[in-house]
């Protein structure tokens, strides 16, 4: 699954960022979004720089794509119960005013990952050999 860099731009609420890259990047309705947390790592005895960690902070699901911008919300499993499917809560919130429980920090110019699903095109009858 090919990975597209990507910022937040905007917070808007305690489930839903918006991103500074859209469908002329490639990205679509479904894409998966996973924001970081980057740790620069140094060697405790010489002090110098080993190398920076990326672990997962928070992931979303693109819900609202435009030219050149994403609707990221926060991902929550859906369960299928036969016929019914359910939608679950998120088990992350970001955090805004007045939340604090279970929330994750996220602020502007955080980086992102956006996996774009890649889409097979069909061939077209003059791209077959006859």
């Amino acid at each position: 699954m090919p990975e597209l860099s990507a910022k937040v731009a905007t917070v808007l609420d305690e489930e839903q960022i918006v991103l500074n890259v859209g469908a002329v990047d490639g990205v679509s309705v479904g894409d998966r979004v996973d924001l970081w947390n980057v740790v620069s790592v140094t060697d405790p005895d010489t002090g110098g720089k080993l190398g920076v960690v990326r672990t997962q902070k928070i992931r979303l699901e693109a819900r609202e794509v435009q030219e050149h911008l994403t609707v990221a919300r926060v991902y929550a499993p859906a369960f299928n119960f036969g016929s019914l499917i359910f939608q679950g809560s998120p088990t992350k919130t970001i955090n805004t005013p007045g939340r604090d429980n279970n929330s994750v920090s996220v602020t502007r110019g955080e980086e992102a990952t956006v996996y774009v699903q890649s889409v097979e095109l069909e061939s077209s009858p003059s791209d077959e050999e006859e």
